[in-house]
């Protein structure tokens, strides 16, 4: 049953909603041990990173040498490292957790490997490959893994599946069968903390923070992707692989948004948007964005724009016509890929390409859309704005009470009978006539 539960596209689906039912879209959480979402049946893939461990050292902090897919890669001189075990979160403190609920716990390789005991948490039985084990009161479970094993053949490939899942998870699905419940009237699932669309990663290694290794980040191509087989899926990693994405709009019949990585190659684009269209359920369509609010400077991909605006439009160029440009680029890839018109308008497909803004800031979506030094091969003047299927927004609803002026007034409601409900209702409906809806039509008219 090797990681069949990712690598095998499954084509079973939940019922689609019924026409006219919620026209709504999510984004979903990232994959994390925290997490009350709990998607996969595996859950190593929302596990923790590993947590190197001493004898009364809780992180000794060094590095863990690993494979392509991140299991650890011990190496057999004890003597090169400090830490004799390794720690991994599968479940803390996690309100969806079923207090000492039994897992199953698969893997290969040799060497030691145990639930921790941490409130109750405790194995029930082994064989080879194989441990059952009992969480903790709470619903946490730990796993640690001796770090002096075997280290010509270290234990790899971990699986934990909840004992009852088990046969799911070996008829080759991937998706709790409560998460797709909850999910399954909504009509477009955006994958952008699955994808982990906020981070930006080089070929090689974790997310990039250094200012002058974002600004220089090299593409990605397709063989860079986030992989099924690997370890983890969550918060520090390449995200959830395509495969298990498609799967799960296959099974729920919502239409997938993808947000590509900002700095996906061509290679990269082609590969992916080149398995949507052989695995996608045909009555599909999809919606496809260049990475996630690349006008905000709080995440790397505002930064890499804007060096990439200035290595090609000169010092002076802007990130977001660099963005309109690439997204643009990334759309025409994706329309070739399913044999349709590359601009917008000429013929009705299933993949929408998204031009994505922010919501209270007029005019910034002018230079994106508007692109006025691109240019084709002849020289010709290139418009983002024609290559663009739809138009998303980032808005907020806040009703101005989450400034620090607001809390006296907050806190006087809660004399009201109904706790203020009433009053905040009024403020947001206030709000949402005075601020929101101006800027609704505003951009209705882009």
């Amino acid at each position: 049953d090797k990681d069949r539960a990712a690598a095998t596209p499954v084509s079973r689906s939940v019922s689609r909603p019924a026409p006219g039912g919620m026209a709504m879209g999510t984004n979903l959480d990232g994959l994390a041990y925290w997490s009350s979402a709990m998607p996969v049946l595996d859950l190593m893939k929302s596990a923790s990173v590993w947590l190197p461990q001493a004898e009364g050292v809780y992180d000794t902090g060094e590095a863990i040498a690993q494979d392509r897919n991140g299991w650890p890669l011990l190496p057999v001189d004890a003597a090169m490292r400090r830490y004799r075990t390794l720690l991994v979160n599968i479940l803390h403190d996690n309100p969806a957790a079923l207090p000492a609920e039994r897992y199953v716990v698969l893997y290969e390789g040799h060497g030691a490997i145990t639930a921790v005991d941490v409130d109750g948490a405790r194995v029930l039985s082994r064989i080879d490959g194989e441990l059952h084990v009992s969480a903790g009161r709470g619903g946490s479970l730990y796993l640690r893994i001796d770090a002096d094993g075997e280290g010509r053949d270290p234990i790899r490939n971990i699986r934990v599946v909840r004992a009852d899942y088990l046969p799911l998870y070996r008829a080759g699905l991937t998706f709790d069968p409560e998460f797709l419940e909850r999910i399954k009237s909504f009509h477009a699932l955006r994958f952008m903390d699955w994808m982990n669309s906020n981070a930006l990663f080089a070929p090689i290694g974790g997310p990039l923070t250094d200012e002058a290794a974002i600004e220089r980040a090299p593409q990605l191509d397709w063989a860079d992707r986030p992989r099924p087989t690997s370890m983890r899926w969550g918060e520090g990693s390449r995200g959830v692989p395509v495969e298990a994405m498609v799967e799960l709009a296959n099974r729920t019949g919502a239409e997938p948004w993808f947000t590509m990585p900002v700095n996906a190659s061509d290679d990269y684009v082609r590969g992916f948007a080149s398995y949507v269209h052989a695995q996608l359920r045909p009555d599909l369509k999809v919606h496809v964005e260049l990475s996630n609010e690349v006008w905000n400077w709080i995440f790397p991909q505002a930064r890499y724009a804007r060096a990439r605006a200035r290595a090609i439009f000169g010092p002076d160029g802007d990130g977001l016509e660099w963005y309109g440009m690439r997204a643009a680029q990334v759309g025409m890839i994706w329309k070739r890929a399913f044999g349709e018109a590359e601009k917008r308008g000429l013929r009705s497909g299933r993949v929408a390409m998204v031009f994505g803004t922010q919501f209270g800031w007029r005019g910034l979506e002018a230079t994106g859309l508007e692109t006025r030094h691109w240019r084709d091969g002849n020289g010709r003047p290139m418009h983002a704005a024609d290559y663009f299927d739809e138009y998303a927004i980032t808005g907020y609803y806040d009703g101005t009470m989450n400034v620090d002026d607001a809390v006296p007034i907050v806190q006087s409601w809660w004399k009201d009978e109904d706790g203020g409900y009433g009053r905040a209702i009024a403020e947001l409906n206030e709000r949402i006539t005075d601020f929101n809806a101006p800027l609704y039509q505003y951009h209705a008219g882009r």
